[in-house]
């Protein structure tokens, strides 16, 4: 299937007497490319992660995506909705389009390292319209900008802290299959260890015994980082790290007996529960993400990184 390039489109439009106005907007963060693309092909987290945007999802293909977007305008506190298409037109290239009355908006985003660990992204928009109608297009300019803006300051933390992980040998399974497909897949754990960094950890008993609510066990962050909430004599161990795509996980995000991903909602049980009121029983649950087991003086908790484990017991 041909996929027309961001000036194909609006060579196409301008033979058909629209008229253009061009601008861009640029992020730098230290991540990756694959990184951001994946940002903007990840198609969960806007239910999740941005206040003023939902998404109604009509189509998820490998390499194209269609949605209802109901956006938020700035300025007026209006929402409109706008039928959106978003398509890969090359490797760190990604294109989407929508109409609203009268205007066409075309809007193009590359990503590209420019060092060991930042990335510029450039998102290049042309607004279009035909005749008194392009009056508008500054004002339209500025309502984009500030969405963009306020986009942004949800999207770069999510890349900035998958850049974060990786510093810590974490990789990503979507780097070497990034569709917008594949990120509606929330259950599978995208995240997995380099194997220099090993996937197991041993965590003496006395320490989980000794620890206090709040407490960080295991690595300073990852994978393999464990936290400890403390309620009526019975310590719980959460994950700090959701195995799907990487996101922070804390105190602040538990519900109940469970914990729900920031990003993508994905649900995660305590891997053990401390109980002094049973002479400092260890109580482990079961987990798809981790397997941890009794050692007599230690648990040990190993992370699962093999996706064929996930095609097998994809549901927790």
């Amino acid at each position: 299937m041909s996929k027309k390039s961001y000036k194909d489109l609006i060579d196409s439009l301008e033979k058909e007497n629209y008229k253009f106005n061009f601008f861009y907007a640029e992020t730098i963060g230290n991540h990756l490319p694959e990184d951001s693309d994946w940002n903007y092909k990840d198609v969960p987290h806007s239910k999740f992660v941005h206040e003023d945007l939902s998404s109604i999802q009509v189509c998820t293909l490998e390499d194209t995506s269609g949605s209802i977007n109901i956006l938020k305008l700035p300025f007026f506190g209006l929402s409109v909705p706008l039928a959106t298409i978003n398509y890969e037109q090359s490797r760190f290239n990604q294109i989407y389009f929508s109409s609203f009355g009268p205007y066409i908006l075309i809007v193009n985003t590359i990503s590209k390292k420019i060092d060991s660990e930042k990335t510029k992204v450039k998102t290049s928009y042309a607004i279009g319209s035909k005749g008194l109608f392009k009056y508008f297009h500054k004002i339209i300019e500025r309502m984009i900008l500030k969405n963009y803006n306020k986009l942004m300051l949800e999207d770069v933390p999510m890349r900035q802290r998958r850049g974060e992980l990786r510093k810590s040998g974490h990789k990503f399974y979507s780097d070497n299959k990034t569709s917008f497909k594949f990120t509606e897949e929330i259950n599978r754990a995208n995240v997995y260890l380099d194997e220099g960094v090993g996937s197991e950890i041993n965590i003496k008993k006395s320490s989980l015994l000794s620890s206090k609510k709040g407490d960080r066990i295991g690595q300073s962050s990852g994978i393999l980082s464990f936290f400890i909430t403390e309620e009526d004599n019975i310590k719980k161990l959460w994950p700090t790290t959701c195995s799907h795509e990487g996101a922070y996980l804390d105190n602040n995000c538990i519900k109940g007996e469970k914990i729900f991903c920031p990003w993508h909602n994905k649900i995660t049980k305590p891997l053990l529960i401390i109980s002094e009121n049973e002479k400092n029983k260890f109580n482990i649950l079961p987990c798809v993400d981790y397997l941890t087991t009794d050692e007599k003086e230690t648990i040990k908790i190993k992370f699962r990184n093999d996706p064929k484990y996930y095609d097998k017991n994809y549901k927790q």
